[in-house]
């Protein structure tokens, strides 16, 4: 790294940590003022809520984070006429760009690293530091999932006098999915199995029932095991709809990769997981918007005189600008949680568009890289 590179860097580095800490105070007073007026926590239980949901936060503070850092910067080397002198020593706009390229990985890197790693550990660990967080905290806008367990991509659960998994529960037709039934006598030896693609709760009658199903049994016995397929009928499961939406677990305590894998578990049911996709995707959008709006708040470069720079209007378009990227960002995830989008277009549209813009400002200008 050159003397240059290394002068770039230490500005960057400063204007951006500065800002992720400016961002996580805002947060963080507006979060816990809006807790702390809660009647059913304490002020103790508010902290540590937000202490959790903060490593959440770094998909919308670090893209903002990485803009003013670049923007900073250049407005501080512009001030002091060493943008000028930079350019005139013969190092180039390109290499100037491809260090911005460089600090924006690293702070991508960290990003996903936190949204995607340390926030679902947080959360998974949640009620361990507060006593039912999941009721204290319900208005809290959440999305749920089952959570990958014991390593098949289950959820696995204990009834009176057997064991049952399932993949996924469909709230919507109150089915489980790919269900199957071990039940075992009082001596804890498994005596049959049951296994049917779906199985839906019938409200009138308080019973599930299964389209087919098949059965195996005899497994406690020196006899060969017996199967059996039958049609339509009831299935001998005693738990109701209201025990699996309290077994479901928040979606962001799954972490990218057991995310990505319980995603394509419950995919193949059939079952319409645009609104989970977006909160796969936004995650890995969060990361390339760290690069593309570096890449944006360079564009000054190609005017670096200290004439053009304006500390105050640097000011207004930092907030004006993260105003209208995150109306956007929410905006287009609406459209994906409710289909209208598919959610590649709802997560990847704004990226998208900036990395057209980006194209054609430095195709125009590629004579002054």
């Amino acid at each position: 790294m050159t003397k240059l590179q290394r002068m770039i860097t230490l500005e960057w580095i400063k204007f951006f940590i500065g800002s992720v800490i400016a961002f996580v105070l805002l947060m963080s007073v507006a979060n816990l003022i809006s807790g702390l007026l809660r009647t059913n926590v304490t002020a103790y239980e508010v902290l540590i809520n937000h202490l959790i949901e903060l490593p959440g936060n770094a998909s919308k503070i670090f893209p903002i984070s990485c803009l003013t850092g670049t923007l900073f910067c250049i407005n501080k080397l512009q001030s002091r006429n060493e943008l000028v002198a930079i350019f005139a020593s013969g190092f180039s706009r390109m290499k100037f760009v491809f260090t911005i390229i460089i600090l924006s990985l690293l702070a991508s890197a960290v990003q996903i690293y936190l949204a995607g790693y340390v926030y679902p550990f947080a959360k998974s660990k949640k009620n361990v530091f507060i006593e039912q967080s999941e009721s204290k905290f319900r208005n809290l806008k959440t999305k749920a999932i089952t959570s990958s367990t014991i390593g098949t991509g289950k959820i696995w659960f204990k009834g009176s006098n057997y064991f049952f998994s399932f993949t996924h529960y469909d709230k919507s037709s109150k089915g489980l999915i790919d269900l199957g039934i071990y039940a075992y006598d009082k001596n804890f030896l498994l005596t049959d199995k049951t296994f049917t693609s779906k199985a839906i709760f019938e409200t009138a009658t308080g019973k599930w029932t299964s389209e087919n199903s098949s059965l195996i049994s005899g497994l406690n016995n020196h006899e060969h095991p017996r199967m059996t397929i039958s049609g339509p009928g009831n299935v001998a499961l005693a738990e109701t709809p209201d025990d699996f939406i309290r077994l479901e677990s928040d979606i962001n305590s799954l972490n990218l990769h057991g995310l990505y894998h319980h995603l394509k578990n419950i995919r193949r049911s059939g079952i319409n997981i645009d609104e989970y996709l977006v909160q796969f995707y936004d995650k890995i959008n969060a990361a390339i918007s760290c690069v593309l709006l570096s890449i944006f708040a360079a564009i000054s470069i190609f005017r670096p005189n200290r004439r053009q720079s304006s500390f105050g209007r640097t000011i207004a378009f930092v907030f004006v600008f993260t105003l209208v990227f995150w109306l956007l960002i929410s905006y287009f995830q609406e459209l994906g949680n409710s289909s209208r989008l598919p959610p590649v277009y709802a997560c990847f549209s704004v990226s998208f568009g900036f990395l057209i813009y980006l194209s054609f400002i430095y195709i125009k200008n590629r004579k002054l890289t």
